[in-house]
């Protein structure tokens, strides 16, 4: 896949798309999204979280699957990658639906 395919197959994420009570949301794709915190995760962790944009809130259990401990001045210091477990069809068809409508305008 290229780089530019894949690109146009993400997009930030804006307040209130994603809510979860530690984690926030950087960016989304069709099976996946990064975030930021300042709480400790390691590989294989599970949450729950739920996205708000896509018609009506839907409930997606994440799946870290990378994260990166960062020195910085800033409050939140951890960034990481989840996938989605048990993720339909459906689901990722809504999501796919609402990056394109982003893509556009």
């Amino acid at each position: 896949m290229s780089l530019e395919r894949r690109q146009s197959d993400r997009m930030l994420a804006e307040p209130g798309d994603v809510e979860h009570t530690v984690h926030r949301c950087f960016d989304i794709s069709e099976i996946g999204m990064k975030f930021h915190t300042s709480q400790e995760v390691t590989r294989g962790d599970t949450f729950t979280i739920q996205v708000n944009t896509i018609g009506e809130p839907m409930s997606v259990v994440c799946r870290v699957v990378w994260c990166r401990d960062l020195v910085t001045p800033e409050d939140e210091r951890y960034h990481f990658g989840v996938t989605f477990d048990g993720f339909t069809n459906a689901k990722q068809l809504r999501l796919r639906e609402l990056i394109s409508s982003r893509a556009a305008t």
